[in-house]
């Protein structure tokens, strides 16, 4: 036998409980089981079986159908029922040698089967069988608790830089707005080459400030823990918000808000929804070249509200469409590279956390487009037929 192969069949020393109402039968099995190194441990019957599991806690059990006070498939339903001890593999060991009673024993949950009289070869082979599935089930647990305690001080250290951040980011902009201010003050005809990288300045460190806070939510919406403070509020205005700042920093791109209505309102997390559409927008932003354009459309459809913001960018590769929301989903073209993967994931769960969906439209070399769908306030006014006639489109 090669090395290989007597590694793949040593199993470790296990302790093993045995369930049977006849001593002798316990004792045969007892023996040879001792004498390959496991720790047998003797039940009478099924009670006395579900108490040594609990004292002893197994790592296979031998056990017997045909018993008193409670009978082995009783015993065994019970063990794959309770989440502490479904792991554990049970081994039915009966006379009763049917096709209905080996079907029985499946579906009480039994590991295996084996018929009385015992081949005990027979018997070491198929427990160490059944131990080796349940030793590595052990370790395939061991190593995603391992990794789920790594990912949870990934996490918690995350959290700990991203909250370390913030201070020095609101004393970037703090001190901006006072450069600002002091220009400002100075009653310059025109815009001078200071203010407007100040401008530029302050949009960055509240580009950040936005993004740090992105991070610590995403746990929050994760969990379902994070407070969405719903209120009326007008789309149209959260649009011509979210497209001002970029549209003064980035003239050399066309900026364009497109609505059917004045006034769309629906029943939403205000700071949520502008922080979505300031992240889509400038996404949109860092894909389109000078020269391009990018529309924020809103309107009205029945009882939803539609926001679009489609770019005449690069494009997103249809390879990468299927997980650009996932958690650091990311995708390379020729031309650029997608960031963290962290922005387009916050979107995500921001707009379903308001009962909302998102999604994506894209052809390489000719743009893209995000949609979201919002419900409307229940008692806002939807739009009548023939709005989209009267729309609006606003160019910034």
């Amino acid at each position: 036998m090669s090395t290989t192969q007597a590694n793949r069949e040593k199993v470790l020393p296990a302790r093993i409980l045995v369930v049977d109402d006849e001593p002798f039968n316990r004792q045969c099995l007892k023996d040879p089981l001792e004498v390959v190194g496991h720790h047998v441990v003797e039940a009478v019957d099924g009670i006395d079986a579900l108490e040594k599991i609990a004292e002893h806690k197994p790592d296979l059990i031998l056990l017997d159908v045909m018993m008193p006070r409670m009978d082995g498939m009783s015993v065994c339903q019970r063990i794959k029922t309770d989440p502490s001890t479904e792991h554990i593999p049970v081994i039915i060991v009966t006379a009763l040698s049917e096709r209905e009673y080996r079907i029985k024993a499946i579906e009480a949950g039994a590991t295996d089967f084996l018929t009385k009289p015992l081949d005990l070869h027979e018997v070491i082979l198929r427990v160490g069988n059944a131990l080796r599935v349940g030793q590595a089930y052990a370790q395939l647990q061991g190593n995603y608790q391992e990794l789920a305690r790594m990912k949870q001080l990934q996490e918690n250290l995350m959290d700990t830089i991203v909250h370390d951040m913030r201070t020095p980011i609101n004393v970037l902009h703090g001190y901006l707005e006072l450069l600002a201010d002091g220009l400002a003050k100075q009653e310059v005809a025109e815009e001078s080459r200071e203010q407007q990288l100040i401008t530029t300045c302050m949009y960055h460190a509240e580009v950040l400030n936005l993004m740090s806070s992105s991070i610590l939510n995403i746990g929050q919406l994760e969990s379902e823990q994070l407070p969405i403070y719903r209120d009326r509020c007008n789309i149209v205005e959260l649009g011509q918000k979210a497209i001002k700042p970029l549209a003064e920093i980035y003239s050399e791109r066309l900026f364009r808000l497109e609505v059917n209505q004045d006034v769309i309102e629906a029943d939403c997390d205000a700071q949520l929804i502008s922080r979505v559409l300031g992240n889509l927008l400038n996404n949109a932003r860092k894909f389109v070249t000078d020269g391009g354009e990018i529309c924020l459309r809103i309107s009205s459809v029945e009882d939803r509200v539609e926001i679009e913001v489609e770019d005449s960018g690069i494009g997103i590769p249809e390879a990468d469409q299927a997980e650009i929301f996932e958690k650091h989903a990311q995708f390379k073209t020729e031309k650029a590279r997608s960031g963290s993967g962290i922005g387009l994931y916050f979107c995500k769960l921001a707009i379903e956390s308001h009962d909302g969906q998102i999604s994506v439209n894209s052809t390489v070399g000719r743009g893209t487009t995000f949609t979201i769908s919002l419900p409307l306030h229940a008692n806002s006014t939807v739009a009548a037929s023939g709005a989209d006639d009267a729309g609006a489109e606003q160019t910034f």
